[in-house]
């Protein structure tokens, strides 16, 4: 019974550090995510940990379809890193807005704005300076706070359809305040010594 006990205080003291990894498809979304930057596709608040999104832009006989979607980081946490982990082709635009809606009149006026391709795949663009983008951008290199944001990912000169995958990751900000479950935590680590020194 002891063991039991034991067992069960461990198991509740390490799933609290779990982080989520969360995948989100287009067609998960009606086989489309919006192409409107004032009603772009909304993922809701993001898991604590890392959301991949896999998606697909397409430029074809001058038809743009850009995908555009909104999410929102917690309140204690924070966006640590946007990256592509693959991405067909090269010189694709992509643009982060702070904001539950897009600016797509003027680059100069988002967060992030410029062009992506393979070489830039596994590159945290939110290290990106201004100088960096193709189209400048605001944004202080380094993580962002809480908030809501919006990404604008689009190919409008080379034909065809173009399928990426794009990485958010996420992590807490406020150090926990002594709770009952650290406390826990510390007994059930304590007896286990006891009783481990007891054999």
């Amino acid at each position: 019974m002891t063991r039991l006990v034991l067992l069960s205080v461990l198991v509740a003291c390490f799933s609290g550090s779990l982080v989520a990894e969360v995948v989100i498809n287009e067609s998960d979304y009606g086989d489309d995510f919006s192409n409107l930057p004032n009603a772009p596709t909304d993922f809701g608040t993001l898991e604590l940990g890392e959301t991949t999104v896999n998606g697909l832009t397409s430029y074809i006989n001058f038809f743009e379809d850009p995908d555009i979607f909104t999410f929102t980081v917690a309140p204690g946490q924070r966006l640590d890193s946007v990256s592509f982990l693959s991405f067909d082709d090269d010189g694709h635009f992509f643009g982060l807005d702070a904001g539950s809606t897009s600016d797509s009149g003027n680059g100069t006026q988002l967060l992030i704005a410029t062009l992506v391709g393979g070489p830039d795949l596994n590159v945290n663009l939110l290290n990106l300076t201004p100088s960096e983008q193709d189209f400048g951008g605001t944004h202080t290199p380094g993580p962002l706070a809480a908030g809501d944001y919006t990404i604008w990912i689009q190919e409008n000169t080379i034909e065809g359809v173009f399928g990426y995958s794009l990485a958010l990751q996420t992590s807490a900000v406020a150090i926990p305040e002594p709770s009952s479950a650290f406390a826990l935590c510390v007994l059930g680590g304590a007896l286990l010594i006891r009783r481990r020194r007891e054999i």
